[in-house]
């Protein structure tokens, strides 16, 4: 129930964050959310509710990658972005449309 409740304030905040440029295709936009939300993980201070709810987020958008390739192991290639792009990885514009995406395929 608590991360409905964070969900829901966080939506809002999303809803008003300007559009990130289009990613291309569905899986260009799952890895850049798994990434993002990766970077919102290691960026959040442990055992607090955002860092719980970004793992949670980083699951769903690795979950739909394996969904469309099981073949790769997509944990690997979100760590390799993160140290690619290092801080650059952290996008709160990015995030919250990552954030309205999944709540719509949640609800």
């Amino acid at each position: 129930m608590r991360s409905i409740t964070s969900l829901a304030c966080l939506i809002p905040m999303a809803l008003l964050a300007s559009s990130a440029q289009a990613t291309g295709t569905a899986q260009d936009f799952d890895l850049a959310c798994a990434v993002t939300s990766a970077a919102e993980v290691v960026s959040t201070p442990s055992g607090s509710e955002a860092r719980e709810f970004a793992f949670r987020i980083h699951w769903f958008y690795v979950g739909r990658l394996s969904g469309r390739d099981d073949n790769t192991y997509w944990f690997a290639v979100v760590q390799g972005k993160l140290a690619q792009l290092k801080d650059k990885a952290r996008n709160s514009d990015l995030y919250g449309e990552c954030l309205v995406f999944a709540a719509k395929q949640i609800s």
